[in-house]
């Protein structure tokens, strides 16, 4: 705990590397006298006011601090200017990283980056450490994880069932200034996991969300062997500020899924579910929303991508391959990421008083059970196949025949209004879910036109014993 005299921010800067950590410890940032804590709860900015700040100014090279020890806390730090690892968690897991800014100022609101351009090092590195928590659900809990060189935080090498919860990953302490994880010779990212499985990054809860923007990448999976299970990204901001209404771009991909080897491998990633609150928002990234590509001679497989909000992204909402929309072909499953599958065709979509009604037809592996997600749209994309701004329903009994199709009428509880666009994914028990399907709009309401006309127009009618004869056309 800390108790150091006089007023502002403290700086502690070693100058050779700190002794590793190796036996269980709590460092609390938060016990000198004047901290404050993140008060500041979901769609609001953080202000919180460490007062610690640990600088590798003098020890470039270095890390800030390296754990080995489980079950130890490192809270309410800003953490700086270190070319290795602000923090490296390491070996024994269960800690707890939570209330602390990792590569801004001590205002969060400016870069004092960590790592250093030339190699992809995390600023937070959980390598080998299993069932951390980064962040948490509650304010004080939020991390500020930017402006560092490389990765935010890189979570490899078996670090299994790691959460991150709560924190802003490559904005300021507002949540609507980018201050990236970004670098000119490496590909950077604000998440990168890297052959770790039954990592949770969000969930279901307000309090669970991350805001991942205004980095190189949003999240990136890269895994080279088998044997890891599925991570799961839940109820984030990908690509927003923290209101997740307004633009703070990544400047690729939302989501990248990647096999990066020859090994086919299955299940990296559930991105959103069908569960209240799992959906995520990815939008305004300058690359695809969801990129799922393949190593050289392998496919990466069962990556489910459901119940999200996709929309207003540079390139495909979901892109299989990274080579833009994928052409249907008869049957499946096919040869390459999420087994190429096939998007539904849709033929016609209306509304009632009370639902929309979507039909279409899904051309797939035959006798199989697929689920079939509905999303609206406001405007068309420029592919011409949706993104998913607004996620309708699903029918999860769309079952193809011996040909491979399946015919279906979905009757949904969402209205959407005339003009807008429908489209909608497939998605086998596998978990391989297809692109977008080709956007089918809801016709403007037709405008009455109702005109009465008499013929001739003279003379009027008069109460007299003569006859005339006059014809009345109304025409709508």
């Amino acid at each position: 705990s800390f108790d150091i005299q006089g007023a502002g921010v403290h700086t502690i800067a070693p100058l050779t590397q700190l002794p590793t950590i190796t036996n269980p410890v709590t460092i609390d940032g938060d016990s000198q006298p004047g901290s404050v804590a993140n008060t500041n709860g979901p769609g609001l900015g953080d202000n919180a006011m460490p007062l610690i700040e640990l600088s590798g100014v003098d020890d470039p090279s270095g890390i800030g601090l390296h754990v080995t020890a489980g079950n130890s806390s490192i809270r309410g730090l800003t953490i700086d200017g270190f070319e290795l690892q602000a923090i490296l968690l390491e070996t024994q897991g269960g800690n707890v990283v939570a209330g602390n800014f990792i590569g801004t100022n001590a205002a969060g609101t400016a870069a004092l980056a960590n790592g250093y351009q030339n190699y992809p090092n995390g600023a937070i590195t959980i390598y080998q450490s299993t069932d951390n928590t980064i962040g948490g659900t509650t304010a004080a809990d939020r991390n500020i994880i930017s402006g560092n060189n490389g990765q935010g935080l890189l979570i490899e090498r078996n670090a299994n069932g790691n959460v991150v919860q709560g924190n802003f990953i490559g904005t300021d302490a507002t949540g609507t200034v980018a201050l990236p994880n970004a670098s000119t010779a490496v590909q950077s990212n604000g998440v990168l996991i890297a052959n770790a499985g039954d990592n949770t990054i969000g969930g279901t809860v307000a309090g669970a969300r991350n805001v991942i923007s205004g980095n190189d990448r949003g999240i990136a999976f890269l895994i080279t062997a088998t044997g890891f299970a599925t991570n799961w990204v839940q109820g984030n901001f990908i690509g927003t500020d923290v209101t997740g209404t307004a633009p703070l771009p990544n400047q690729g991909e939302g989501i990248y899924i990647s096999s990066g080897t020859s090994i086919a491998l299955p299940s990296i990633a559930m991105i959103g579910g069908t569960g209240a609150g799992a959906g995520n928002t990815i939008a305004f990234n300058a690359g695809s929303g969801v990129s799922v590509i393949s190593g050289i001679g392998s496919d990466v497989s069962g990556n489910a991508i459901l119940g999200n909000s996709i929309f207003s992204n540079g390139g495909l909402g979901i892109d299989l391959n990274g080579d833009g929309v994928t052409p249907n072909t008869p049957g499946g499953p096919h040869t390459g990421p999420n087994d190429l599958e096939n998007f539904p065709v849709l033929t016609s979509v209306a509304t009632t008083a009370t639902d929309t009604v979507v039909t279409g037809t899904l051309n797939a592996a035959q006798g199989t059970v697929f689920t079939v997600q509905f999303f609206g749209n406001d405007v068309a994309d420029s592919s011409g196949h949706g993104e998913g701004k607004t996620f309708l329903g699903e029918l999860t009994n769309v079952v193809t025949n011996t040909d491979g199709v399946a015919s279906f009428t979905a009757q949904l509880a969402t209205l959407i209004q005339p003009g807008d666009f429908v489209t909608a994914t497939a998605t086998d028990p596998g978990g391989n879910t297809s692109e977008f399907a080709q956007d089918i709009q809801l016709p403007a309401a037709a405008t009455a036109d109702l005109k009465l006309s008499i013929s001739p127009v003279t003379p009027n009618p008069v109460l007299t014993n003569q006859d005339y004869n006059y014809s009345v056309t109304v025409t709508n």
